[in-house]
């Protein structure tokens, strides 16, 4: 009993100080404090210690913001784009990332070339986006030394420069991007400014499939398929391709509907046919009509042709049965 009360008291004690801080929040913000109504208004976006209210959000990030805070100019520049408790503006977000920018904000900065990178509030224009990137990337900003390595790699705002562009992708990598260690994959993958290694490879694309990036798993599907810088492991090319196809990504779809099919029929991103022992054909045929309807025409009409061979081997029920349950999925939502 006394463990109880002691528990309870405890909790209590938690819950007052919680309490008691965001009450010195409050009044530090409704005094004018720009760093405490900076703060009040990320609470209020993210529904920290409190019930999540854009609304809110935006009052205090506005307040700090018109005072030249750059945290909360970013943060407004955010809520615009996003049309969090708003429409989306990215004229009005264009604003505030512009002012957090020219402050040194690396957020702002990352998030300003983004807009020129994609000419959203602004006009195109590749030279601005890499000057911006570049900025925050020299800061130490992960998703700009990525876009810098994206830049540097496609030849946007740049000559194709193979070599910057891994080590870019290498800074980013080193602090956990996924979409960074994908490409330094790539570049080992297919010899971009680097002698090919295709076990290198195949380690960056693990590092990256592990959290979620579905081009990786896709490539270690392929990898683990056909013996690419591993041996041939078929139960570890299906993990792989269900992981990318989970999340909507129709190549691996279409690949996974080869692997568990009990026909010979050729793989995305190689010319060879092969037949393999872990059939499912319901659960082929699953994905085949799921990657019929891929924007990429070659793998719509690849996986068009795979889902009607299936279908004749299939009962009407197992068809109705396999129907239902596309009408019912929903890719998984990756960070």
């Amino acid at each position: 009993m006394k463990q109880i009360l002691y528990t309870i008291g405890f909790l209590f004690l938690v819950l007052w100080l919680m309490a008691s801080v965001d009450q010195e929040i409050l009044e530090k913000a409704t005094q004018g404090d720009a760093a405490a109504q900076f703060k009040l208004g990320d609470m209020y976006l993210e529904g920290i210690n409190v019930e999540q209210d854009y609304i809110e959000a935006i009052k205090w990030h506005r307040l700090a913001a018109n005072q030249g805070h750059a945290s909360a100019q970013n943060g407004l520049g955010y809520i615009y784009t996003n049309g969090l408790g708003v429409s989306k503006d990215y004229i009005e977000a264009f604003k505030w990332y512009s002012l957090a920018a020219d402050q040194g904000n690396a957020f702002a900065q990352t998030n300003l070339a983004f807009l020129y990178l994609k000419g959203m509030g602004v006009s195109r224009n590749y030279t601005k986006a890499a000057k911006w990137f570049k900025l925050a990337a020299d800061q130490g900003d992960k998703e700009a030394q990525y876009n810098m390595g994206l830049l540097y790699e496609k030849g946007y705002g740049f000559v194709v420069d193979n070599k910057l562009a891994k080590s870019y992708y290498l800074e980013a990598s080193q602090k956990g991007h996924a979409g960074a260690q994908y490409r330094m994959g790539t570049m080992y993958h297919f010899a971009k400014g680097i002698k090919k290694d295709l076990s290198e490879a195949v380690k960056w694309y693990h590092l990256s499939g592990a959290q979620g990036f579905a081009d990786a798993n896709y490539n270690l599907g392929l990898a683990y398929q056909f013996g690419d810088g591993v041996k041939i492991d078929i139960k570890s090319a299906i993990k792989h391709f269900e992981l990318a196809a989970t999340t909507g990504h129709t190549a691996a779809q279409y690949n996974l509907g080869v692997i568990l099919s009990p026909e010979e029929m050729g793989f995305m991103g190689t010319t060879v046919t092969v037949v393999h022992p872990q059939i499912d054909i319901e659960k082929a045929f699953f994905w085949f009509i799921l990657a019929a309807e891929s924007e990429d025409s070659r793998v719509a009409k690849l996986a068009s042709n795979n889902r009607d061979v299936i279908a004749k081997k299939l009962s009407k029920t197992q068809i109705e049965r396999t129907y239902n349950k596309v009408a019912e999925w929903v890719p998984k939502q990756v960070p």
